[in-house]
């Protein structure tokens, strides 16, 4: 066991506020206070698809190390790089590995997806028409 300590968090659903903290402007973001409660180590938040429409354009994460996503309800398609297309529907589970190249190509209206990632705060880096080209 490692020596790091951790808070308690307990987040309830009811009155729950979703905000624009997070990567894109597309999304909606709850936030449970994991960032808070691991100093930074772990993020984990809701993401419901907001005033923006799809696609959100080819991009990689940098620095970080694990990012997982649960989708809750409806769908999200995907493209990553080496793999095509891939629809996620509720009850699926994606893990990208670190600098995949990807993009979300288009959500349902009833989209709510759990994201956990560590570092919490991590960079995205849009790609250039040549890496994109690159990737097909």
């Amino acid at each position: 066991m490692s020596d790091f300590k951790q808070k308690l968090v307990i987040d309830h659903a009811e009155g729950a506020t979703y905000g624009k903290e997070g990567i894109r402007d597309q999304f909606v973001y709850r936030h449970f206070g994991v960032e808070e409660a691991t100093g930074g180590k772990y993020g984990a938040h809701l993401i419901r698809g907001g005033d923006g429409p799809p696609p959100i354009e080819a991009h990689i994460h940098t620095d970080i190390d694990f990012l997982i996503v649960y989708v809750v309800s409806g769908w999200v398609t995907f493209w990553y790089e080496g793999h095509g297309e891939e629809t996620l529907r509720a009850g699926s589970v994606h893990m990208l590995p670190p600098e995949i190249k990807h993009s979300v190509v288009a959500w349902s209206d009833d989209l709510e997806m759990l994201e956990i990632t560590s570092p919490a705060e991590y960079g995205t880096r849009e790609l250039t028409a040549e890496e994109l080209e690159a990737a097909a």
